[in-house]
């Protein structure tokens, strides 16, 4: 389990590939165009039950339409009005947010990826599906849409032109086509946090991405028992699952120093996601093949090899904090029909049961593809003291599978019932830089 070794081997296949991202200089962060607003304050934004996008103050204030089914795009760039929006992912500076535009109900209706800007305006369209039947990325999900830490650069996951299976690819805001970086699927991926490039898993190979010099290079660790690889916040590890000689391991690999750190056995698959903070892996593995639940949660220390188990229920989902302090979980409970969240907080040794809930549809495929939607959709507010969701609450005296799904802000600490802003399907936190 403590186990390190040298990879000089597989050093050796990134060495060029690191050398031209770190001799050219990785994309500058934008200077704010705002100052930025206090994390208190942080708005958000919903899609509603019509498929209108909107936006509202987290203390419920200030509720504003972002964009509405029947908008058509300034130039014309769309043959019809949209029936509407979804999936808003705002972009980490707060100057755009990309949308799954809906497409119509036409034999010719196509369903696009748009890019507008903080306010609603400039409607530009990066990627269109072929007419008619659109292959989806995931239920009710044309696209996955990730922002590199930058703001610079957006990645997707749509249909390829022809139709026949998912394309990954990125594209510079400020201009150009978007590029294919990879095709086929399963298919996931994630930014480096200095926005040079992307990891991904493709079926079940491993590969890097520059988008310094477009190069895509195998690292040469197959596994199919998980779905998303991952960076360590500062990049100084990787995050993967191989067999290098004892089983399938959860495997730490420091680039850095080619050092390849065997962190937990697996059997089932498993899914893991770093501290924002610290080079500490949260991981929890399915409790048999092909089933919903996972089992328990274990913190695992990349520079040590030590593991420790912070939580022993069943779960579906976990979400670190921005802060490193706590990490938000969907619990489930097998004598319940409800989900949980469930709050652990280390610096103060608890673990907090928030409130249940039932998700809606949508909210449920966030959920399911937890370790993917979480670096670019996360529950968390800035500040680490809120947990934002879709669905119902039982307990209203409604039958929960017909109430109305809303938008709910829920302290993290447990202190405060969760509190309802409006009827809606999905809702994310906007960046405090945005306006």
């Amino acid at each position: 389990m403590k186990t390190a070794r040298s990879t000089g081997a597989l050093a050796a296949i990134l060495a060029a590939l690191l050398a031209t991202a770190c001799s050219t200089s990785a994309p500058s962060e934008p200077t704010p165009t705002v100052a930025p607003t206090p994390p208190t304050l942080q708005s958000i934004v919903f899609v509603g039950t019509d498929f209108d996008v909107s936006t509202v103050r987290r203390d419920g204030s200030g509720l504003r339409t972002l964009v509405a089914p029947g908008d058509v795009p300034v130039g014309g760039e769309t043959q019809e009005a949209a029936v509407g929006y979804t999936w808003p992912t705002w972009s980490p500076d707060g100057r755009h947010v990309a949308l799954s535009r809906i497409p119509g109900l036409t034999g010719e209706s196509v369903a696009s990826l748009v890019v507008l800007e903080a306010d609603g305006s400039n409607e530009r369209q990066l990627h269109v599906t072929n007419p008619g039947f659109v292959n989806l990325v995931a239920e009710g999900a044309p696209h996955y849409t990730h922002w590199a830490p930058s703001g610079e650069r957006l990645s997707f996951v749509a249909p390829r032109a022809d139709g026949t299976g998912l394309g990954l690819f990125e594209v510079a805001i400020a201009g150009g086509d978007p590029y294919l970086v990879a095709e086929d699927a399963p298919l996931y991926h994630v930014w480096s946090p200095d926005s040079s490039g992307m990891l991904l898993h493709r079926r079940q190979s491993l590969l890097v991405h520059s988008v310094v010099d477009r190069s895509t290079v195998s690292i040469r660790r197959d596994s199919s028992s998980y779905r998303v690889p991952a960076y360590s916040w500062d990049g100084a590890w990787m995050a993967y699952v191989a067999d290098i000689g004892r089983g399938e391991q959860l495997i730490a690999w420091s680039p850095g120093t080619s050092i390849e750190r065997e962190l937990w056995s697996v059997s089932n698959e498993v899914a893991f996601a770093w501290s924002p903070t610290e080079s500490i892996l949260a991981a929890t593995q399915r409790v048999q093949p092909f089933a919903a639940d996972y089992a328990g949660l274990a913190l695992l220390d990349a520079e040590t090899g030590q593991a420790k188990r912070v939580y022993e229920g069943n779960l579906r989902a976990f979400f670190w904090s921005p802060d490193g302090s706590r990490i938000a979980i969907v619990a489930r409970k097998p004598s319940d029909r409800y989900l949980e969240w469930v709050v652990v907080d280390f610096l103060a040794a608890t673990t907090t049961s928030i409130t249940p809930f039932v998700p809606s549809d949508d909210y449920s495929m966030l959920i399911q593809f937890f370790d993917q939607f979480a670096p670019s959709h996360s529950p968390w507010s800035a500040d680490s003291s809120a947990l934002l969701f879709a669905g119902i609450i039982p307990g209203s005296g409604q039958v929960a599978q017909r109430a109305p799904s809303e938008v709910w802000v829920a302290g993290a600490s447990g202190d405060e019932p969760p509190r309802a802003l409006a009827p809606g399907r999905l809702a994310f936190w906007i960046p405090p830089l945005a306006p």
